[in-house]
Order: C-alpha cells, then structure tokens, then sequence
C-alpha cells in the first residue's frame, strides 16, 4: 500500500481494467538514452521506491539496447515503420493506471506527503557491457522541437513555393518583355487598340501620328499616320498584328496613356492632376525631310542631315519606303507583302544598315594622319600608277586607272581632292591600322551610338588589321573591312563643320501634354572632342576643295560654303554604292548631310559619287539654308 501512495494512488479498492500480468521489472522507456560525458557508459535510472540496486548479472552487464528504427512496442520488427511520436515522448503518453502500469508520466505531488523520488545516479555499468556491435540508443536524450516528418514536409513545403517565386520573377523580369511584345499575346493587342496614344508632331508642328476615337466605341482608338511614307522608318507603327516600331516603340511610355498604373501616375490621381497620353515634338524639319524624299526619287539608299553644333537630326529618310496604314487594323493585308519584298522596304537604311562607305572614309584616314603628326596638307607622297600591297598580289589603282597627278610626287590636299587611291593606300599603311581605329572610334566607330533609336554599329577592325599592311592599305580607301551607316558618316562631315567636337544626335526635342505645356526638353550634348581645332580647320578646307574644284563640285551652292567628299564603293558582283559627305553653312545656319545611292541607282555601273550622290546632297543642304 505505501507503494501505491508513493506513486501518488489511491490505496483503497477501485476497478481497474483488466490486463495480462508482467513482471515488474526496470525498463527503459521508448526514446533516446541521456547523454553523459562518461564516453559511452551508462547510468542506470531508478524510480522512486523500486529498491536502490539491481541483480547483478552474471559474467558482467548484458549489452545494452542499440539505436534501431523507432517503432510501436506491440509491432513485430519487419512491420512498417509509423509516424514519430509526438514531441513529449511515447513513453509519457496518456494511459489509463492499472496494477501494473501506474500512469508513467511524472507524478505530481501530493500537497500532504513526501514528493516522488526523483532519478538519481547509482553506479556506473561495467565497461564490458559495451562490447555489442553498434552505437547505443539514446532512450533519453531530449528530442528536437520539430518532429523529423514535420521537418521534412517543411523543407519540401518551402522548395516549392522557392521554385514558385523563381518562375514567377522569370516570367515577369526575364521573359516579360518577350511575352509583351509578341505578337501572339491578345492581352498587349487588346490594350493598344484600347489606349489613346499622344501625338507626334515635327519642328514646325505638323502632325505624323495620333489617335483618333473609333465611330463605334470611345474606349478604343485607331492610330493614324497622316504623311504615310515620308517618316515611316523613324516614326513606326504601332499594330495589333505587326507590334510596334521606330520612335513608337522607343517612346511607347510617353506615348501612352496608362500612367495611371505607374508610380508617378498614381501621385497625379491623388493630387487631381489631369492625366493624359504625352506628345513629343520632333526636331525634323518637313521641308528638309521632303527634299530628301523627292531628290532620292525612288532610287534604293538612305539620306541623313544633321545640324552639327547642336546634333538635331534635320531629316532622316529611307528608300524604298511604305505606308504605315496598310499594317493597321486586324486584316492588315499589305503587311505580308512588304515582309516579303525583295527591296526589303520595311529596314531603316539610315541606321539598320552598314555599307562599305568608299572614299568618304578617306576623311577618317586622313584624320588620322593629321592627328598624328605624320602629314599636312602639303606633304608629298609618291604618286604611281598602282599601288603594289605588301605581302600580296593585289594592287591598288585609282578610279580612273591613271596617276593622280604628273606621276611624281602628289601632295594631300591634291590627292584628297581627286580622291587618289594610291596615295590613300600608302597613308593607311605609314599610319597603321591602330592609329586610323583610334581616330575612327573618335568618330563614333566600333560603339553604339547614343540615339532615340537603335543604331547599327560602324566597324573598323584595328586590332585585326594590325600587322597586315595589305588589308590595311584596302580599309584605308573605304573597302575591304569597313562597315558604316548613313548616320556615322553624317557624324563625321557634323564633326569636321563644328571644329572637332561630336554631338550626340538626337531627333525627339520636347515631350509636351495635353495643353501644350512643355513635361522635358532634350538640350545638346557634348560627346567628346573628336579632334584637335587645327586637324577640323585642315579638314574644311580641303572638302572645301573638293567642291570648288575636285570630284565633288556637283555639291556647290552658291553664296554658301560648302565642303564634301565623293565615294564610290565597289561591291563584287554588282554596282557601286555612291556617298557624298559634306557640310554647308550660310551666315548661322550649317548643315552636314551624308548621302548613299545603293548600286549606283538609275545610274548602276556608271554610278559615281560626284555624279549621283553629290546632286541629292545639295538639295537637301539647300533646302535647310532657304527655310
């Protein structure tokens, strides 16, 4: 009975649950062994009233239980492994006390006796008894806050939503702008036709784009292009089938008028502010624009005017051209068409395409040799008929496959004012390919151009060319491994006309709202000094030549100054291409142009640079000065 009582039950009769007999012995209980920092030896744990020792066993200790998967006590060892039990313990589960399980959990104590015993040390197990194969469980050690399959279900749990988050930021940073921009997306189609777009307008305010309310629904607009061809390539669409292009796409923010879901347009909702699609003002100039237009008069190639003290782009026209109207609406049957045309009207030769660029190059070469300190205008070169290339069977000759000269000694300014091959070649190879790379990276070469639309870049390899005379002496004159767009060489002519200083171009000046008031205004920009002022002035003077009296005088206006230089690019297996490069200034007003007529156009094989390219030139310098 006052065993009972020490346990904390009643020692008076009551029902118990029926339950075969076992012998009362010392058990350790389900769970892990407490760790004790005698190595691996074990205290044996005795409960309170149970006697202080137990038998000795003979021969030594018996082995103790080793670590083995966790499983319920009436199971048999091949059954299927459950769940871990909960954190507490299997062994202080709640059960029902009987007389021969007494509730083990720990008792609480009675407020008139003794409290329980509590385990203390009795002796240390002999060494022996660690002989057993195996490590020992740990019945009693303290089991973790998380049972091991709660764990587990949580680490799983959070690689999954870890694979979520990564696929989500993939779809909307990585791979949004593709998605936005297909065509197939009817989300990105059904939002342009439902968003009014601001106008674009030029210097003088005419307008080339706006949005107009469809008859049917002011929810949705039609966007209309009212001068069709003429600013096609630089100006773009915006379809539901064909996507956008041009300054309609580089400009689509401002454009639109779904500020409201920016941050800015959320400020403007709260403050009142009228929110609305912006409009941007462009810096061509209309009659520059449709000179450049009728002077090209259906011939395949590309013109560009540029102001060079400020890098307003004056005109910037392509030829072939097309009518952004026949990609609108949801038929758009002449958009296939022009996919598919062999004069490929729908690529921006102004700037989405590069060109063996002839002698207009001779500029950057003879740069090049100024810079450097390796010649002047007047510094005499060897004037032969051809030119025999170094380390090579190819020769050199000029245009008209005679000497530039008398067949002696030709100075620069001469041989840049008949546009010399052969004096040219030799330059290239006395100056070296890295020095001309350097000169021509000045000008914008072998970089981007910073610009309201994507620009090729214009290349010429220095490092590939250096220790190769012959391929040198070939880029030299323009042909072999250059490559430019209309664009670069109008830079180079802007160069030249603004004493050596680039300008970064640029053809968006102001965006405007609504009611006209001004939102931002693009102010010019100094890139970089290109050249030094005394390489500029040599350089004017002797395009200046060029006009007055050399290959260029088709170019000439008259009470202006006027500077340029002819290329003539041959192209194997086909025409010529033919450039002009030049500049022209009356009292405060300067423009530099740079003109190609793909294949020689009407002319083809008797295609020259003086002869085609230099007439359009002029009339789109002129009609600059006489605006």
């Amino acid at each position: 009975m006052g065993r009972l009582r020490r346990h904390g039950l009643s020692d008076r009769p009551k029902p118990v649950r029926p339950r075969e007999w076992k012998p009362d012995r010392i058990r350790a209980g389900v769970g892990s062994t407490r760790l004790h920092p005698e190595c691996h030896h074990r205290l044996p744990v005795r409960r309170g009233g149970r006697g202080d020792r137990t038998g000795r066993l003979p021969g030594g200790g018996s082995c103790i239980r080793l670590a083995r998967r966790s499983r319920v006590r009436h199971r048999v060892a091949s059954a299927r492994s459950v769940s871990q039990a909960a954190g507490s313990g299997s062994h202080r589960s709640h059960r029902h006390p009987d007389h021969s399980h007494h509730r083990w959990r720990d008792p609480t104590p009675p407020p008139h006796r003794h409290h329980p015993s509590v385990h203390v040390v009795r002796r240390i197990r002999p060494r022996r008894q660690h002989g057993c194969r195996g490590r020992p469980r740990q019945d009693f050690a303290r089991g973790g806050l998380v049972n091991t399959p709660i764990r587990r279900l949580a680490f799983i749990l959070l690689a999954v939503l870890g694979l979520i988050i990564l696929d989500l930021t993939y779809l909307q940073v990585i791979a949004g702008p593709r998605y936005r921009d297909d065509l197939r997306n009817p989300r990105v189609a059904a939002d342009r036709s439902s968003t009014e777009r601001g106008p674009i307008v030029t210097r003088e305010g005419i307008v080339l784009a706006e949005s107009t309310p469809d008859e049917d629904s002011a929810q949705t607009f039609t966007r209309s292009y009212p001068e069709g061809a003429l600013y096609a390539h630089a100006v773009g669409y915006t379809t539901l089938l064909f996507g956008s292009a041009g300054l309609e796409r580089s400009y689509a923010q401002d454009l639109s008028s779904d500020s409201d879901l920016t941050i800015s347009g959320v400020i403007d909702a709260l403050l009142g502010r009228e929110q609305g699609a912006e409009g941007i003002r462009l810096t061509f100039s209309h009659p520059v624009q449709e000179t450049a237009r009728q002077a090209l008069a259906g011939q395949t190639g590309a013109v560009v005017a540029i102001e060079p003290s400020t890098g307003e782009v004056l005109a910037l026209y392509s030829s072939p051209s097309y009518d952004p109207s026949v990609l609108l609406g949801e038929s758009a049957a002449g958009g296939d068409g022009l996919a598919v045309d062999p004069l490929t009207p729908l690529r921006d030769r102004t700037i989405d395409q590069i060109l063996a660029p002839g002698s207009v190059f001779k500029v950057i070469t003879a740069a090049a040799a100024l810079e450097g300190g390796l010649a002047n205008p007047d510094t005499l070169y060897d004037d032969p008929l051809e030119l025999a290339l170094p380390g090579s069977t190819a020769v050199i000759r000029n245009a008209d496959r005679g000497t530039c000269g008398d067949g002696t000694r030709v100075d620069l300014a001469t041989a840049f004012r008949r546009s010399c091959n052969t004096v040219f070649g030799q330059i290239g190879i006395d100056t070296g390919a890295e020095t001309i790379a350097a000169v021509a990276e000045a000008f914008g070469f072998n970089d981007e151009i910073p610009f309201d639309l994507p620009v090729l870049a214009s290349s010429f390899p220095g490092e590939s060319l250096a220790g190769d005379p012959a391929a040198t002496a070939q880029s030299a004159i323009g042909q072999r491994d250059v490559q430019a767009t209309p664009l670069q060489m109008a830079l180079v002519a802007a160069v030249v006309a603004n004493d050596g200083v680039l300008m970064r171009p640029y053809v968006v000046s102001e965006r405007f709202d609504r009611d006209l008031n001004i939102l931002a205004q693009s102010d010019p920009l100094e890139l970089r000094r290109a050249i030094s002022p005394g390489t500029a002035a040599a350089l004017s003077d002797m395009m200046q030549d060029v006009v007055e009296s050399g290959t260029g005088r088709a170019a000439q206006i008259a009470d202006a100054v006027v500077g340029g230089k002819t290329g003539t690019a041959e192209i194997p297996g086909s025409d010529p291409h033919a450039w002009f490069v030049g500049f022209a200034q009356v009292e405060d007003r300067t423009v530099a142009v740079a003109v190609v007529v793909e294949n020689g156009g009407d002319a083809g094989d008797e295609a020259t640079g003086g002869a085609v390219a230099a007439p359009i030139a002029r009339a789109v310098m002129e009609a600059w000065l006489r605006s």
